[in-house]
C-alpha cells in the first residue's frame, strides 16, 4: 500500500522551506521533503518523509517518489525546482497536483534582459539599465553608482556594486565569462516587496513588506523586515502579474523612492521567496492556498496586521554584525530586537520544533567564529 502524503515540499534546506513545512504541519497536514543536500528540515517533527536529490537527478527522483506514494500535491520552493517541475507538469499531474506557471514563462522572466523587453511592453517604471555582453559596451554606460547582476536566474555571480566606470570594468572583466550580465543605475531608497499566490492571473493571497536591515548591507537578504500595505504597490503589482496571467508564488522587488514617491521595479522572482517567516507571523500560510485550490476551498485574500516586524538571527541578523562597518550599531539594533517580545524571531522555533533550530544555532556560530 502507498504511503500518504498531502504535501511535498522541495528545497527543504532553505530556511523559507522550513517556515513554509512547519505552517503546513500545524494545520494537521501530513508533509513529505526533498532537497538538494544536508536540509535541518528534515529533523522537524512535520516532516515525515525526506530524500535527497542532485540537480542531474530531481525529475527522475521526483517522479519515481509520486509513483511509488500517494502525494496530494508538490510544492517547488526555489527557482530552479519551479523550472524544472514546470518542464514534467503533465507527468507529476499523472499523479499528483501541482500549481504553477508554464515552463516558458518561468524561464522567460528569469532572464532580466527579457524581462526589461517586458517591463517596456507593460509601462513599468524600472532603473536605467543596461545588457552587458562584452567589457567594451561599458563605454555607453553613464553614472557613477550601479547595480550588477548576472543576465540567468541559476547561473553568475552574487549581486555586486560599483561606484565608478573603472570599478565597473573592473567587475565585469571577471564576470562576463559567466555569460551576460545586466547593469543598473542604483536607486535610493527604501526597499519594499510585493508577494503574492496567484492563479491564471489573479492573485489570490498578496503581503507586503520593507526592509528595515540586510545582509550584507550593501546589498543582500532581508535581515529584519516589517509588514506593510501601500495601494500604489498593490495595484502596480496585481496589474503586472494580470497582464502576465501569473499562475504560482512570486516576489516582487521594488525601491521606493520617498522624494518622487515613486516605486522603481528591480526584479522578479518565479518562487517562494526567503522572508517567508514574516507572513506567517502575520497570520498568512501561502504553501496552505494550492493545497486549498486542490480541494476546492475558496480562497478570499485576508487582511493581515501592519507594523509586525520579524528577525532572522539564524544567520542573517548576526552575520551582519561580523560585516558591518559599525560593528557597535549592529549588535544594539541586534540586542534590542532580540529582547523586544514583539518582535517575531526565527529562534522562537528552539522549544516547539527543537532539532532543526539547533542546527542553524550551530550553523551561525560556526560561520560567525570560524568562517572566512
Amino acid at each position: 500500500m502507498k504511503r500518504h502524503y498531502d504535501i511535498l515540499v522541495t528545497d527543504s534546506r532553505y530556511k523559507h522551506a522550513l517556515s513554509i513545512v512547519r505552517g503546513l504541519g500545524k494545520e494537521g497536514l501530513r508533509i513529505a521533503t526533498c532537497s538538494e543536500g544536508f536540509s535541518p528540515t528534515r529533523f522537524s517533527k512535520y516532516s515525515k518523509k525526506s530524500f535527497k536529490y542532485t540537480r542531474k537527478n530531481f525529475q527522475n527522483k521526483l517522479l519515481n517518489f509520486l509513483n511509488k506514494n500517494d502525494v496530494s500535491l508538490v510544492l517547488p520552493v526555489g527557482y530552479f525546482t519551479n523550472k524544472e517541475c514546470s518542464k514534467i507538469k503533465k507527468e507529476i499531474e499523472n499523479n499528483s497536483k501541482i500549481i504553477l506557471s508554464d515552463f516558458h514563462l518561468i524561464n522567460s522572466i528569469s532572464r532580466k534582459d527579457y524581462l526589461k523587453k517586458v517591463l517596456n511592453k507593460f509601462k513599468m517604471l524600472y532603473p536605467k539599465t543596461w545588457i552587458i555582453k562584452r567589457v567594451s559596451d561599458v563605454e555607453k554606460i553613464k553614472g557613477k553608482n550601479f547595480v550588477i547582476k548576472s543576465a540567468l536566474e541559476e547561473k553568475g555571480k552574487k549581486v555586486e556594486y560599483a561606484s565608478s566606470n573603472k570599478e565597473l570594468k573592473k567587475f565585469l572583466s571577471n564576470r562576463l565569462s559567466f555569460g551576460t550580465q545586466i547593469v543598473q543605475e542604483h536607486i535610493s531608497g527604501e526597499g519594499r516587496g510585493f508577494f503574492a499566490f496567484c492563479y491564471k492571473g489573479t492573485c489570490l493571497q498578496t503581503f507586503q513588506h520593507k526592509r528595515i536591515r540586510q545582509y550584507p548591507e550593501s546589498g543582500g537578504v532581508s535581515s529584519c523586515a516589517e509588514s506593510i500595505y501601500d495601494k500604489t504597490l498593490e495595484k502596480i503589482s496585481k496589474g503586472f502579474l494580470k497582464k502576465l496571467n501569473w499562475t504560482g508564488p512570486v516576489m516582487l522587488e521594488y525601491i521606493y523612492n520617498q522624494e518622487k514617491r515613486k516605486y522603481y521595479f528591480i526584479e522578479m522572482n518565479a518562487k517562494f521567496w526567503g522572508s517567508y517567516d514574516l507572513s506567517i507571523f502575520c497570520g498568512l500560510n501561502f504553501g496552505k492556498i494550492p493545497f486549498d485550490l486542490i480541494k476546492g476551498k475558496k480562497i478570499k485574500n485576508k487582511k493581515y496586521p501592519l507594523g509586525k516586524k520579524f528577525q532572522w538571527i539564524l544567520p542573517e541578523d548576526t552575520l551582519r554584525i561580523k560585516t558591518s562597518k559599525k560593528k557597535s550599531l549592529a549588535k544594539k539594533e541586534w540586542k534590542r530586537d532580540l529582547l523586544d517580545r514583539s518582535i517575531g524571531k526565527d529562534i522562537q522555533y528552539l522549544f516547539n520544533d527543537p532539532l532543526p533550530t539547533l542546527i542553524r544555532i550551530f550553523s551561525t556560530i560556526w560561520k560567525y567564529f570560524f568562517k572566512k
